[in-house]
């Protein structure tokens, strides 16, 4: 499964989008996810995000969304 979540009015980037990967056979999720929630699913390995923000009219990624 694949959910994109979309972010306005970020802290230091206007804009931003979540893009979430899943087995969705094998968890089931609500959305959103509160960040401990996801860093629990993310340490486990059940889920992969990727954190795409916009910033003077250019798209950047984060590969490693949590700390």
């Amino acid at each position: 499964m694949i959910v994109l979540i979309k972010h306005e009015g970020l802290e230091e980037a206007g804009q931003g989008v979540s893009i979430f990967y899943y087995a969705e056979d094998k968890i089931k999720l609500e959305f959103p996810l509160s960040i401990e929630e996801a860093q629990k699913l993310y340490d486990r390995e059940k889920i992969i995000e990727v954190f795409f923000f916009k910033e003077e009219g250019r798209w950047f990624t984060s590969y490693e969304f949590f700390n």
